[in-house]
């Protein structure tokens, strides 16, 4: 038996129905929910969301997504992913590329992998030779570390993209 009002609850941010909006809370930007939103929008193609959060990011695109406890790497990495969302490919990889160069300054194995994978994602269908290089980056340093999720997405893009001669 359903429960009145169960379907709708007030979270700690006091937003009505349990969820963040992307755009709700500018001010508090961490970097780490927004870059949450922007792999889900990008995973799943919510260009509306995705929307509201490409403008947020860009303002913190040269700053790493963290609490101070833990991190999630450049914020450019999900600034990448909401524009790549929205079909903006030529500066989806401007902030791959701001997210590569943040993420190695780091020394952040993971962060890097996952921003290659993502690039040649963005650049399977325009440039496969580029993103089969990249895609075999993050193949390479995510089997040495022991990243099995993205060697495995590594791997199935490989083999979708066409060899390059």
């Amino acid at each position: 038996m359903p429960v009145e009002g169960a379907d709708r609850h007030q979270d700690h941010d006091g937003d009505q129905g349990g969820h963040r909006d992307p755009g709700d809370h500018v001010a508090e930007c961490d970097g780490q929910h927004e870059q949450l939103w922007a792999e889900v929008c990008h995973e799943i193609d919510l260009p509306g969301p995705a929307s509201r959060l490409a403008p947020i990011l860009t303002g913190w695109q040269d700053r790493v997504a963290s609490t101070g406890a833990t991190t999630e790497g450049s914020i450019a990495y999900g600034l990448g992913l909401a524009l790549a969302t929205l079909g903006r490919i030529d500066e989806a990889a401007a902030a791959y590329d701001v997210a590569l160069t943040v993420n190695r300054r780091l020394r952040a194995p993971l962060f890097v992998a996952r921003t290659q994978l993502a690039y040649a994602g963005l650049l399977a269908g325009s440039e496969p030779g580029a993103a089969r290089d990249l895609a075999a980056d993050a193949r390479s340093a995510a089997h040495r570390f022991g990243f099995a999720g993205i060697t495995r997405r590594a791997e199935q893009l490989l083999g979708r993209l066409p060899r390059v001669v």
